[in-house]
């Protein structure tokens, strides 16, 4: 995650000077890499050798380059594969927990198939379900239950004799 949005900031301390070297190891990153950021814009002082960047410029330059967080509308989940909010396969979504204030919903992505999770409030839960089927839990079998109708036919048959 940190190669896609350019760097951990919280790392780098706000009143500290660093070189380009410092900053390629802070960030975990490589030495040409910190010099093109500096072409591109990352400000530095350049008078005198080695590079000095300011921590605060640091800082402001990483959050810059930061992607926007994508949130969730009504109806979505967020998917990890996809990395986007995205609607439920089918528009169908299962209750998995449900608490006296929340529910924890699990549904497939409509794209890729995956499991996503989204936690919601019951309150809200009327309008985040608009036009999704949303079916409770199951309820646990009890161990003495058969899985059918008990049919008593053994009383019918005949006793059988042996010849």
């Amino acid at each position: 995650m940190a190669a896609a949005s350019g760097g951990n900031w919280r790392a780098v301390k706000r009143h500290r000077n660093y070189t380009v070297e410092e900053v390629a190891r802070t960030l975990g990153r490589g030495r040409g890499t910190i010099r093109r950021w500096i072409a591109d814009g990352l400000p530095a002082l350049t008078d005198r050798k080695p590079f000095l960047i300011l921590g605060e410029d640091l800082i402001a330059f990483l959050k810059a380059r930061r992607r926007p967080r994508a949130r969730c509308g009504p109806g979505e989940f967020y998917c990890f594969r996809c990395r986007v909010p995205r609607r439920a396969a089918l528009e169908m979504a299962e209750i998995v927990d449900r608490n006296p204030s929340s529910v924890n919903l699990r549904a497939l992505c409509a794209v890729c198939e995956t499991l996503m999770h989204r936690r919601v409030a019951i309150a809200r839960l009327a309008p985040f379900a608009a036009g999704m089927e949303v079916s409770g839990p199951q309820a646990p079998t009890h161990i003495g239950e058969p899985a059918g109708p008990c049919v008593d036919d053994h009383f019918d048959k005949e006793p059988q004799t042996h010849a």
